[in-house]
């Protein structure tokens, strides 16, 4: 499932989130394209064990550019989401609750905020979330 965060009226994405059945470099490797293609710099992809953050390093103009730059274990960062439904319900709910107060959503310890503080916040922070497949 992909969700894209917007600032309307603007249409390009602040952020891109996707959540799979398994994070692995294929995933990791399409993602990179996926971000590239909608101009979106950074962007976390979520599986059921970990959520991955990727960030443009702007090295190059191509995917390559785009690097892991940290790695959380999913039930930790969801943790303040109801759990007991699917990855997708909860993701999208987090998305909303981020955009809404990052503070109250995100956890406190450092490991796991410090890979959203400096550009997943803002992104998120009043957005608008839509899920688009």
């Amino acid at each position: 499932m992909r969700f894209l965060v917007t600032h309307p009226p603007d249409p390009r994405p602040a952020l891109v989130v996707e959540t799979v059945s398994r994070v692995d470099a294929a995933v990791i490797a399409d993602f990179k394209e996926a971000l590239l293609r909608l101009g979106c710099p950074n962007g976390p992809v979520f599986d059921q064990k970990d959520c991955v953050v990727l960030r443009d390093t702007y090295s190059s103009l191509d995917a390559a550019s785009l690097a892991e730059d940290g790695r959380v274990a999913t039930e930790r960062l969801l943790s303040r989401v109801v759990n007991g439904r699917a990855l997708d319900e909860r993701v999208f709910d987090w998305l909303h609750s981020m955009a809404a107060s990052w503070n109250d959503t995100l956890p406190t310890e450092q490991d796991v905020a410090a890979p959203f503080i400096t550009d997943i916040v803002p992104a998120v922070s009043g957005s608008s979330i839509r899920q688009v497949a």
